[in-house]
């Protein structure tokens, strides 16, 4: 069975985000389901939520390292593989 999920978003949020699926052969509804599927499955925010301000600077800096690794990596091929990787 399936419901109805209703949010409200930043225009410019949901631009940047369907185009980001999109890239990864995804829409916007497919992508909400695989955050969701990955919350509900693990109990957690995928990703790590926190205040620039609290780092040490040892953090920064391995944070920046991160940051620019994303920026120039080149990410998934297929949808699939970024699939895989969600959902181990």
């Amino acid at each position: 069975m399936t419901t109805t999920l209703q949010i409200r978003v930043d225009e410019r949020i949901k631009k940047e985000a369907k185009q980001a699926f999109a890239d990864m052969g995804l829409d916007i509804s497919a992508g909400v389901n695989l955050y969701l599927t990955r919350v509900a499955e693990t109990q957690a925010i995928p990703f790590s939520i926190f205040s620039f301000n609290n780092l040490t600077k040892k953090q920064k800096v391995a944070l920046a390292k991160d940051e620019e690794y994303a920026r120039t990596s080149k990410g998934y091929k297929t949808a699939e593989e970024l699939h895989r990787s969600i959902l181990k």
